[in-house]
């Protein structure tokens, strides 16, 4: 199937369309459409009663001013930075590299090649973001991102300028490294964006990764760091901060989270 969907692109269009524009258009509906939605819901008391049960930070409140204040900020950043950065950025590593617009690999190479690029990503994320801590750097670029101790999804992308292209060039390094189709890297790019809005939406879902993947976080993992601000760092997993002990603040919580459900059972 993602054969067939490559070559009638190839065949019907040049270059630019399936290498530029359909990818930038698909990750720009595939962020507002979903984000906005769930907004709208928590903004209008919509949401549904099992949904409710399920957010991490039961107190907190979505406001029309906050999300208007995040859907500026990420659309100029769409238009202004992630669009250009993309279109001349990628065009030329890819070029440079190589990267394949020949047949599709089978889809078992295609799943290995996102895990590989997942991983990689988020070492280099997790890297990366605990930089953005330091107290000289935080105040000036990070704490953009931070205005937001309970995250929504739509404010999984609101950053300073200066994180958008420091984090988002995380994204790129493991296709650097492999070399992959063009397509490979498209799904990758969305899968990754999808992540990102899933790890900031306060809701503790799961879409059952955590039981295929070791060391994989859930959502409150980054919702709690949102909290703090003080680690750990990682997003996708887990394994970077049990690795560099920056993760002992959340484990304590987790610690203190159990046993109030235990006393609680007891009680009742």
């Amino acid at each position: 199937m993602l054969n067939a969907l490559w070559t009638y692109l190839v065949e019907n269009y040049p270059p630019i369309y399936y290498r530029f524009v359909f990818p930038y258009i698909s990750m720009l509906l595939t962020f507002f459409i979903p984000t906005l939605l769930i907004a709208i819901f928590e903004i209008s008391d919509w949401t549904p009663l099992w949904l409710k049960k399920l957010k991490i930070q039961q107190e907190k409140r979505v406001t029309p001013e906050r999300v208007w204040n995040c859907f500026k900020t990420i659309l100029i950043q769409y238009v202004f930075i992630i669009g250009p950065t993309y279109a001349c950025g990628f065009s030329f590593i890819a070029d440079l590299l190589g990267f394949s617009s020949g047949e599709v690999p089978a889809w078992y190479i295609v799943a290995l090649q996102v895990l590989f690029c997942m991983v990689v990503e988020d070492f280099c994320q997790f890297v990366g973001h605990m930089a953005l801590h330091h107290p000289m750097i935080f105040k000036y670029i990070h704490s953009w991102h931070h205005e937001y101790t309970a995250p929504f999804a739509m404010a999984g992308l609101y950053a300073h300028p200066a994180e958008v292209m420091i984090l988002g060039f995380c994204s790129f390094v493991g296709p650097i490294i492999l070399r992959p189709h063009f397509l490979t890297f498209f799904i990758w790019i969305h899968i990754k964006q999808a992540m990102t809005l899933h790890a900031h939406c306060g809701y503790e879902i799961s879409y059952g990764l955590e039981k295929i993947l070791p060391f994989k976080a859930d959502v409150e993992y980054h919702d709690y760091h949102h909290k703090s601000f003080n680690g750990p760092y990682g997003t996708v997993f887990t394994c970077w901060d049990s690795m560099f002990g920056t993760d002992k603040n959340y484990q304590k919580h987790m610690a203190t989270k159990e046993l109030k459900k235990l006393k609680k059972q007891r009680s009742d």
